[in-house]
């Protein structure tokens, strides 16, 4: 019987490896309890804060991938960011918080734009 996602604890998890590209990433996975799903609207300051994420994700793909930008950029791009922060942040004009949060707006619009919305 699986557990529902906030009663899982660290010892429900089973850690796992795979190889990419010559290097080996480790990682742990669990798998919870389905539950119904509720889409509400976002307030107005959630909106605000995704569009200022945005804004910087396209400002850094216009910096860093010349001919990129919102409008035409795909998954790999946003992983050649996280791969050029890993090498150097200090090349970047953002702490690693507005980086992350960014990045991980601009990978949910682009699921949403490929994928379409529910």
């Amino acid at each position: 019987m699986y557990k529902k996602y906030h009663e899982i604890s660290d010892d429900d998890f089973e850690r796992r490896s795979t190889n990419i590209d010559g290097k080996t990433i480790y990682f742990k996975e669990a798998v919870s309890q389905m539950i119904k799903q509720e889409f509400a609207a976002l307030a107005e300051k959630d909106c605000k804060f995704i569009f200022e994420c945005l804004i910087l994700a396209d400002t850094l793909l216009k910096k860093y991938m010349p001919g990129h930008s919102l409008k035409n950029y795909t998954a790999e791009n946003l992983d050649f960011l996280i791969d050029l922060w890993n090498k150097n942040p200090k090349n970047f004009n953002c702490t690693e918080t507005e980086f992350a949060t960014s990045i991980g707006s601009a990978f949910g619009h682009y699921v949403n734009k490929t994928l379409g919305s529910t």
